[in-house]
């Protein structure tokens, strides 16, 4: 081990190892995604009124009146996205503010 704590087992971790665990859990979250996407949860809109706001300024009035309170895995991913990429562009929003 160096003074890093890089042992030579890690040494000898090939792109190929490292392109086949990337595969693998590729493949995992593929089918995890196709096992849980129609996984339906119940929610009260007045316990989890943010919920139910993020559903209705995603999907409308009118998604929440036929589908009732219920979020889907799918929208869950889809809704995440959505947080993801308005923390990104606050985050550059923020380091540009810092960075000029």
């Amino acid at each position: 081990m160096d003074q890093f704590g890089i042992t030579e087992e890690m040494l000898s971790v090939t792109d190929d190892d490292v392109s086949q665990v990337l595969d693998d859990i590729k493949s995992f979250k593929a089918e995890l995604y196709s096992n849980l996407k129609d996984t339906r949860f119940k929610y009260n809109p007045t316990r989890n009124s943010e919920l139910y706001e993020a559903i209705v300024a995603m999907y409308g009035e009118e998604f929440v009146a036929q589908n009732g309170y219920f979020v889907t895995f799918d929208m869950y991913v889809q809704m995440m996205e959505v947080v993801k990429l308005a923390s990104k562009d606050k985050a550059d929003q923020l380091l540009g503010t810092f960075l000029i």
